[in-house]
């Protein structure tokens, strides 16, 4: 149990690989909260601190991504004094409009990333409940945790790489290269799905059923009317579409047959 000067604040966000006393502190909370749970609190956020703080979440009510921010800490009963998890989504339709200082195409670039981060996280969850053995499952979630960052990477090369204020054909061109980067990762991912089910004995129908559900093709035509210039809603709102189909990849409910 923790005395009041150890309740003081989380600094986070915690997550999969984070060390130290804060994740220590997390790993009681955990136990406080869960009398089964029984926690190694060695400061180390492993699979098992992982799995019991998902569980937690969903018990909560929270969305169950494995990261400790503001709102997972307040239902832990402690304040939160890091950083927000995520940069904020940029605003509905007719909000405020993006900075000057950011292009159409580093806008996408982001809004990609933050979609492949939520994407992964999914995707790693589906690892965890896919009932491999534990070190498959530890040496896939590593992988998936290299894989986001490479793909991260990408994607900043493509914003960079891309015309700015493209003809119809070069916009095309450049939502289809967006794309091609998109099915590179996939690849990427079922060689770690085929990994976790071969070697590891995992069922991995949920994840392949994921993958299958995120929709390049409209990746493709929301980038390109969007570089065109000829989406009527504007950057806002091509944004607020590439977050959405993310986030139907990610939706528990996926049906795997």
């Amino acid at each position: 149990m923790l005395s009041q000067q150890s309740r003081r604040a989380l600094n986070g966000p915690l997550r999969l690989g984070s060390k130290g006393q804060d994740v220590r502190t997390l790993q009681t909370l955990l136990n406080d909260a869960t009398p089964r749970t029984r926690l190694m609190t060695d400061g180390v956020f492993d699979l098992n601190t992982d799995q019991a703080l998902r569980a937690f979440q969903r018990r909560s009510h929270l969305t169950a991504d494995g990261v400790v921010g503001p709102r997972t800490a307040h239902a832990l009963g402690i304040k939160y004094a890091g950083k927000p998890v995520r940069p904020p989504l940029p605003p509905r339709p007719g909000g405020h409009p993006l900075p000057p200082t950011k292009t159409p195409l580093t806008a996408i670039a982001d809004a990609m990333i933050e979609g492949l981060r939520g994407f992964c996280d999914v995707l790693k969850q589906d690892i965890l409940d896919s009932g491999a053995i534990e070190e498959k499952k530890r040496n896939a979630i590593e992988a998936m945790d290299e894989l986001f960052q490479f793909g991260a990477d990408d994607f900043k090369k493509w914003s960079g790489d891309a015309i700015q204020n493209p003809t119809a054909e070069a916009a095309e061109f450049d939502a289809l290269l967006l794309a091609h980067k998109v099915l590179g990762f996939e690849q990427l991912v079922i060689k770690v799905a085929t990994y976790v089910r071969d070697k590891g004995k995992g069922d991995m129908a949920r994840l392949g059923a994921r993958l299958r559900s995120l929709d390049v093709d409209a990746i493709v035509r929301v980038v390109k009317l969007t570089l065109q210039g000829s989406k009527s809603e504007g950057l806002q709102a091509a944004l607020w579409d590439l977050h959405f189909i993310f986030e139907r990849a990610s939706r528990k409910e996926l049906r795997t047959a």
